[in-house]
């Protein structure tokens, strides 16, 4: 700054120099003298006021300090609160999860167990079509006795309900129908009904009554078919049994003759 001032006093004064005026030597010796000239101290600015500053830097100061200190909604006091908050409902939500949970595996530990034991004591169907189950269909009354007797087991109860529910069907009706037609043939049929009426054997008494309605309702499309529904198929597929396999043709030709 000093070597700027200097050059500056130079130059306003190189062509007193050359001339040698007493006047102007004087003049410059009084202005050049270090004690006699100084620059004079810059006063400290006064401190700026609110409005001075908004308007001074709007960007900088453009929300006002008083504004963020009165607002609680900008504190960081109530932005706090309001995150414990949520907080507390989200652990509140992950307790009752894991209750849940707990729950859950409670049960699975107890129903693991015996669906394995269920799945060791059923054998695969290809094993019992060809060893497991009595030949079917009966043709005799001894073989409908045979079978009472094989299904005192309840386990084979279980298999001989797996085997005949592999024909499926969308109705009671069908599903009734094709299991009776595993079950019993056409001619043993005729000398069948539900009660035993006019000297037939009666359906009611043997324990095959109870597979037909564990099959009926071990088919996801006829488990809500009710046990009166059951029972009237069933009635009338053995009313009909002399009318299938061409006897309804037989009798109507013996008529005819």
């Amino acid at each position: 700054m000093e070597e700027e001032t200097e050059n500056h006093k130079k130059d306003i004064f190189s062509s007193s120099d050359s001339s040698g005026d007493e006047c102007s030597q004087n003049v410059k010796k009084t202005l050049f003298s270090k004690d006699q000239y100084c620059y004079p101290a810059r006063a400290p600015s006064p401190p700026m006021s609110q409005s001075q500053r908004d308007s001074t830097f709007p960007q900088l100061f453009a929300t006002p300090l008083s504004s963020v200190i009165s607002s609680p909604a900008n504190s960081s006091i109530e932005r706090t609160t309001v995150t414990q908050s949520g907080l507390n409902v989200v652990a509140n939500r992950i307790a009752k999860l894991e209750l849940e949970i707990v729950k859950l595996k409670e049960y699975l530990e107890n129903i693991l167990p015996q669906i394995a034991g269920l799945n060791k004591q059923q054998p695969s169907t290809e094993t019992l079509t060809t060893t497991s189950i009595p030949p079917l269909p009966c043709n005799e009354k001894e073989e409908v006795e045979n079978l009472e007797v094989w299904l005192e087991s309840k386990q084979n109860q279980n298999l001989l309900v797996q085997y005949l529910g592999r024909v499926g069907g969308k109705t009671v009706d069908y599903v009734v129908r094709k299991t009776l037609a595993q079950l019993f043939s056409n001619k043993l049929a005729q000398s069948y009904n539900w009660t035993g009426k006019n000297g037939k054997n009666a359906l009611l008494q043997l324990k095959i009554k109870d597979i037909i309605f564990r099959v009926v309702r071990n088919n996801k499309q006829t488990e809500s078919g009710s046990e009166f529904d059951i029972i009237e198929k069933a009635k009338s597929w053995f009313r009909f049994a002399k009318d299938r396999d061409g006897g309804r043709e037989e009798r109507r030709k013996s008529k005819a003759n």
